[in-house]
């Protein structure tokens, strides 16, 4: 049997096929295994890799993982696959084989009948930008709906248009992306451009009724280039943002509600103009997904490792949205033992990050003063401390107010909460205030009848009745969040 050979029209003969099962929730060095076993497929030159999942299996433990809705596992089987040739695939498994403690390799002799690629040539980055660009532009004006935009956008080369005013002076531009995150589009270009002519026309129908125009879903101050610079300059560019604002919850007194106040706090912020994502930052023990009746297979780990690289798909392809209300939530690990993945550094990152994308940034904390704690606080715009009329908890506030204080931390930055008060209770608001010299600036009854139904329900109660007295204190406590922000000065700088 002679061996595939390798020309510039790629592979032919025989060749190698290797497959490895594992499962999805197997990890190395905190990443996700099929990805490690992907990237090395890749960085070994390769001539690809697949990785498919599976709707049900077992394996040697003989537990059964399945995707149905009944019995959601978060452990599906995977299974990857490469073919190429024989050395090439021995000097890949010598380096995928130890990665995996849990599965099964197979190698397997198979022909391949064809396998072709386009030759990719590097970018001329020296070339000046007026050799590169598009010349004759299609562009939109502001009060352009964006029903025709998108209408404009299928089926082009291109996946986004300028937005130019009366002058024909660029104000922004409108992408792919934006019209995806808020401007209703379901489903990116190049799968609406698959769709056919009924479903289509009833999309862009559902968006002309909505009546959004251009200037709604712009992405504003876009970068300019004099036509002479050179392109690499281009390539690098980024655009200019406004971005959004980091709150953090915290309290020094575990079960004080922090994960109720973060995850109501959000479902307040939420409205058409003003999109929030909630980012449980109790890596070990978080449940902001359970509080909100949601699943995730992705958390913050899967951002975090990528801290340095991400953009805005991979963004939308970890973070879930919560059904009932639209908030983006970026949830925590499966298992506690993976917090260890996620630096401080890290994690400021990608809430630096989430500020490009979304108007807030509601952060859940662990009471513990874990790096991650820290990070998240350090970056925050504002600070909302709990607190409740027990003494440790008391206590442990006036702890962290001496600690914000040490840390050179703005007090004006720390919004004051009381949580669960109890008017029955003899340790008032003011006492506190007073003592403290922290004002506390908004109270939220006890009302248990209302708090804990909503969390066994995965309903927050925001979402329900808003006469209720703890509804009502909750929508005055929003208040003075959104006042206090914009007080702040703005963020002018790159983070």
């Amino acid at each position: 049997m002679s061996h595939a050979r390798e020309s510039s029209m790629g592979l032919s003969g025989w060749a190698k096929l290797l497959r490895v099962f594992v499962g999805e929730a197997d990890r190395i060095d905190g990443r996700p295994l099929y990805e490690r076993i992907v990237e090395t497929a890749r960085t070994e030159g390769l001539a690809g890799a697949t990785v498919t999942r599976g709707l049900a299996g077992f394996g040697a433990h003989s537990r059964i993982h399945t995707a149905s809705l009944e019995v959601l596992s978060i452990d599906l089987p995977l299974v990857v696959e490469v073919v190429d040739l024989p050395d090439k695939i021995d000097n890949a498994l010598a380096r995928v084989g130890p990665m995996v403690r849990e599965g099964l390799i197979t190698l397997e002799d198979v022909q391949i009948v064809k396998y072709t690629h386009r030759e990719l040539q590097p970018l001329p980055a020296d070339r000046p930008v007026r050799e590169m660009m598009t010349k004759e532009v299609v562009t939109v004006r502001p009060d352009t709906p964006i029903a025709d935009v998108m209408d404009l956008l299928i089926g082009k080369l291109y996946k986004a248009v300028p937005v130019v005013d009366a002058e024909q002076h660029v104000v922004g531009l409108i992408t792919d992306g934006d019209l995806l995150r808020q401007g209703g589009l379901q489903q990116r270009l190049s799968v609406t451009e698959r769709l056919d002519q009924a479903t289509l026309a009833a999309q862009l129908d559902e968006m002309r009724r909505a009546g959004k125009m251009a200037r709604d879903e712009q992405s504003k101050a876009p970068a300019a280039f004099i036509t002479r610079g050179p392109n690499g300059a281009a390539a690098r560019a980024v655009p200019a943002v406004t971005y959004g604002r980091i709150i953090v919850v915290y309290s020094p007194k575990g079960g004080s509600g922090c994960t109720t106040v973060a995850t109501n706090l959000a479902m307040s912020l939420q409205n058409e103009e003003t999109s929030v994502a909630l980012v449980d930052g109790n890596l070990q023990y978080g449940d902001v997904a359970v509080f909100l009746n949601e699943q995730s297979k992705n958390s913050v780990v899967d951002l975090a490792l990528r801290a340095d690289e991400l953009d805005p798909e991979i963004v939308e392809e970890v973070l879930i949205t919560h059904t009932k209300s639209g908030v983006r939530v970026l949830a925590a690990p499966s298992r506690p033992e993976y917090a260890e993945d996620v630096t401080g550094e890290q994690f400021s990152k990608v809430l630096r990050y989430l500020r490009k994308l979304y108007s807030y940034i509601v952060v859940d904390t662990s009471s513990t003063m874990t790096d991650v704690t820290l990070a998240a606080i350090d970056t925050s715009d504002v600070i909302v401390l709990l607190t409740t009329q027990e003494i440790p908890a008391i206590k442990n506030a006036r702890l962290f107010l001496d600690l914000v204080d040490v840390l050179d931390i703005d007090r004006s930055r720390v919004l004051f909460v009381m949580n669960r008060y109890d008017k029955r209770i003899g340790i008032t608001p003011e006492k506190i205030g007073d003592n403290f010299k922290q004002e506390i600036v908004a109270v939220l009854p006890a009302e248990d009848r209302v708090v804990i139904p909503s969390i066994n329900r995965g309903v927050p109660f925001m979402l329900g009745d808003k006469s209720r007295p703890i509804a009502r204190s909750f929508l005055s406590m929003t208040e003075v969040v959104r006042d206090r922000l914009t007080k702040l000065e703005p963020i002018d700088e790159a983070v």
